[in-house]
């Protein structure tokens, strides 16, 4: 099976989030997929691992107000 990279951008439009949330998400959430760096500006993330993710957070309880 081949790997598919994206970058940010794209991950942002996949799961619905603005491009500054995937760059914090990547800082502050020990759970989300961390990138691959190719160079200063450039990175990548996998998406086998953005899809795992967003199944694992479906499965997540939501807390209740």
């Amino acid at each position: 099976m081949e790997q598919a990279y994206i970058q940010a951008k794209k991950v942002a439009k996949m799961i619905g989030i603005s491009l500054s949330s995937v760059y914090r998400f990547t800082r502050e959430d020990q759970t989300f997929p961390k990138p691959i760096r190719l160079g200063q500006r450039i990175n990548l993330w996998d998406v086998a691992e953005i899809v795992q993710w967003l199944e694992e957070r479906k499965g997540m309880e939501r807390p209740r107000a």
